[in-house]
């Protein structure tokens, strides 16, 4: 029966975010349901020409749409209410502050989130592949050492699905002006292999 040793490596690599994704909703109340659709897509349109000053009509992206019955203080239902989620994703993390801002200015929009991200983690995730294999190759020998014997070819390698770790920032949200602006941080990329050799 051929000796085999299995390990597993992690890896990570860490960069500056260049990217924001921001998620907001319209939210509208209305007497009717076509009402409060209606007034609802008046937001969204309002919402789209803000955002493509900014970014590009593909990173505009609807995400949700809810209508439920609207109640007022005695608990009688008093219309309905339209919520139409979007999220926003924009390539310049400093004009990113002027949309924020430019968004919260039209009124009837929440602004849900924001998320600084890396707009291509490629190079970062190749980082911390290599990484992740030197970790698993290192302990493979270590036990391989410790068995009396050589490690021989590899076998099997298996590449568990990368993460992208919440960014680390100074300050997220501070006052610059008249717009808010955003401190990035940094983001970290990890990745995982478990990889089986030969013993000699």
């Amino acid at each position: 029966m051929e000796r085999t040793v299995t390990t597993r490596g992690v890896g990570q690599a860490s960069g500056t975010p260049d990217a924001m994704k921001i998620g907001v909703a319209v939210a509208v109340r209305g007497r009717s349901v076509s009402d409060a659709l209606a007034g609802t897509a008046t937001g969204v349109r309002a919402v789209g020409e803000v955002a493509r000053a900014f970014t590009t009509d593909e990173r505009i992206t609807s995400t949700g749409l809810n209508v439920w019955p609207a109640h007022d203080n005695d608990g009688r239902q008093s219309g309905y209410e339209c919520r139409h989620q979007l999220s926003i994703y924009c390539v310049d993390l400093e004009k990113a502050g002027e949309l924020v801002t430019a968004l919260g200015d039209l009124g009837r929009v929440l602004i849900e989130g924001v998320q600084p991200v890396i707009a291509d983690p490629s190079t970062l995730a190749v980082t911390a592949r290599q990484r992740a294999w030197d970790d698993a190759l290192s302990k493979a020998e270590e036990l391989a050492r410790l068995a009396d014997a050589s490690l021989g070819g590899v076998l099997t390698i298996a590449e568990e699905g990368q993460s992208h770790q919440p960014f680390e920032a100074r300050d997220m949200l501070a006052a610059k002006q008249d717009s808010t602006s955003f401190e990035a941080g940094s983001q970290v990329v990890s990745a995982s292999l478990t990889v089986s050799w030969s013993l000699g």
